[in-house]
């Protein structure tokens, strides 16, 4: 959407000029360029982010896998427990 808009631009401000689409190729593949540098940083910043999310989140796991863990073992205790009694 962003580079529909970039592209009018480029070429309302270069419409007066006779050499306006070799001008537009060239701002364009400069443009390019530069989205594709840019969106190289932003990849690797989604890719940090997505493993700290995913680190969070196996961190959850484990602790509510832990907690669910001790429950069961404390229910097998106390079935245990009752079963001795009778």
């Amino acid at each position: 959407m962003y580079s529909v808009g970039f592209y009018e631009l480029i070429k309302k401000c270069l419409q007066h000029t006779e050499s306006k689409y070799t001008l537009i190729t060239n701002v364009w593949k400069v443009f390019s360029v530069l989205l594709e540098y840019c969106c190289r940083t932003d990849y690797q910043m989604l890719i940090s982010e997505i493993a700290r999310n995913q680190k969070t989140e196996i961190e959850r796991l484990e602790a509510d896998y832990q907690q669910k863990f001790l429950e069961q073992a404390n229910n097998e205790k106390v079935l245990r427990d009752n079963n001795d009694t009778l």
